[in-house]
Order: structure tokens, then sequence, then C-alpha cells
């Protein structure tokens, strides 16, 4: 049996089974395969207006997590007077 990611490469008998596995393919890249160009959504997504959702609870998502490990890292040791709204200035070596 060959491995799933060969499957593109079966022959089509016919001219109904290519238009069929034409149609599946596109089916996958509209709606499951996120779109680096497109912000990590897919073509569906856009078409259908949920790309302004999508990204805002993703934003929401990352606001919140950075919030929760700012919080835990300020209890970790060695952070005794760290200001957690100011990333600490790097200084060059010499």
């Amino acid at each position: 049996m060959e491995p799933p990611c060969r499957d593109h490469l079966d022959r089509k008998e016919t001219p109904r089974e290519l238009e069929a596995e034409i149609a599946r393919f596109v089916a996958l890249h509209n709606t499951e395969l996120y779109h680096e160009v497109l912000g990590k959504i897919t073509p569906d997504d856009v078409y259908c207006g949920r790309w302004e959702r999508i990204l805002s609870h993703r934003e929401e998502l990352k606001r919140r997590t950075l919030a929760r490990r700012r919080h835990h890292n300020q209890g970790m040791p060695g952070r005794k007077g760290a200001r957690p709204d100011r990333t600490p200035a790097l200084t060059p070596k010499a």
C-alpha cells in the first residue's frame, strides 16, 4: 500500500475521477489549509467574513497568555524588584 502522501500521484482513469480529485483538492485548499499570506486564515474564512473575528480572538488569547506568563514569572526566584511593565534593558558587552 502506498503512503497517504502519494495519493495525489495516482493516475485517474476517467475525466470524472480527475474532476472529483481536483474538486477535493480545491475544497481542501480553500477550507482547511491556512494561508500565510492571509494571516494564517483559510480563504473560506476570508470570503465568508470570519477573518476579523478570528484575528481578534487570536489577539485576545495572546494578550491573556502573556499576562498569565508575566504573572507567573513575577513569582519566580531571582525576580525580586523586576518591573513587569518594562522589558529589562540589555547591557552591551564591552
